[in-house]
């Protein structure tokens, strides 16, 4: 969080008239207002690996690696040009000094997230003839002669980790962090258009392509200690300088804009498997050549049909048929 006025700042209105309250020393104000709203305990940063593991991981992530050249320093060859990097002060005078807090450091960090590392594993193989195939099955049950297949709708799901920096916002605060969301099976869908039963596209462009949701992810990713923390504290805020407002709608707007937390997350990394459901329109005929259309949902890379009409007996021929057929019923 960045680094905030003295807590009696915030509180002008509510002490202003009281005397004893302004005369006491700031430490007091700061706990007497503390008493009423407690102040956010926000966790503790535990950090993955340490500064130099994550120089030399992103390095050679991005296709420049890091190689020993004497003690302390490290360097790469690119473009025939030699690029020294060190970890600490006493390398520092001819090596580019790469710690928390410096330029090159934090530039790394910004080029790291920005591109993403993802490991995510496309489940489907040829997922449209496998949908085509489960139709003219599910079609030859119930005796019908199968014709062909059209895909009406695909959708993806993604299961497995996404790592998502999650940044709230107040007017006048900030808090960010990364976070692990783990997502289940199934949970989530989101549409593809036809083009979603081709393979997933490289590289990722956003979390959509593989079935999930910047909804999805932020109200999950709200959830995280901190982060629910952070907000808390804000709205507990907002209400305590709306009791004090009264009912001037300008001062009211601009409390409401100010203490109201305001949530965005940005995909770091995936790592898990994508999958698909695909709606099929199953074209086939019943009796003496009438043709039928009606639709399945399957899922292929598990062999199973998630929706589909109930099959009933025709009321005059006894045919067992899906029952979106029946109402035109052409058998003799």
């Amino acid at each position: 969080m960045k680094e905030r006025a003295p807590a009696f700042q915030f509180y002008p209105r509510q002490f202003a008239g009281d005397d004893q309250v302004m005369g006491m020393d700031l430490e007091a104000i700061g706990a007497h207002i503390l008493l009423m709203i407690p102040y956010p305990h926000l966790p503790e940063v535990i950090r993955s690996m340490e500064s130099r593991e994550f120089v030399l991981s992103a390095m050679r992530s991005l296709g420049t690696p890091l190689v020993p050249e004497s003690d302390g320093v490290y360097a790469c060859k690119r473009d025939g040009a030699v690029d020294r990097v060190c970890f600490d002060d006493a390398h520092s005078s001819n090596a580019v000094l790469y710690r928390p807090g410096t330029a090159p450091f934090s530039r790394l960090v910004s080029r790291v997230v920005a591109t993403g590392l993802h490991d995510v594993q496309d489940v489907d193989d040829n997922p449209r003839a496998k949908a085509e195939l489960m139709a003219e099955k599910w079609v030859e049950r119930f005796g019908g002669k199968f014709r062909k297949a059209e895909i009406q709708e695909v959708t993806r799901s993604f299961s497995g980790i996404a790592i998502v920096k999650i940044r709230a916002t107040v007017g006048h605060d900030s808090y960010e962090r990364v976070v692990n969301v783990t997502v289940p099976l199934g949970e989530v869908w989101i549409s593809a258009g036809l083009t979603g039963a081709s393979p997933i596209a490289d590289p990722l462009k956003n979390p959509e392509a593989v079935g999930l949701s910047s909804s999805f992810l932020i109200q999950k990713a709200r959830q995280d200690d901190g982060v629910a923390e952070f907000c808390r504290f804000y709205i507990d805020r907002r209400k305590e300088e709306l009791a004090a407002t009264g009912t001037d709608p300008r001062k009211i707007k601009k409390i409401e804009d100010d203490f109201t937390p305001r949530l965005e997350a940005h995909l770091v990394g995936l790592e898990g498997s994508v999958r698909r459901q695909l709606s099929v329109n199953g074209i086939f005929e019943l009796g003496t050549g009438h043709e039928y259309a009606s639709s399945i949902t399957v899922i292929p890379t598990e062999n199973k049909i998630t929706k589909s009409p109930e099959l009933s007996p025709c009321s005059r021929s006894e045919t067992i048929a899906p029952r979106d057929c029946l109402a035109r019923c052409e058998m003799k």
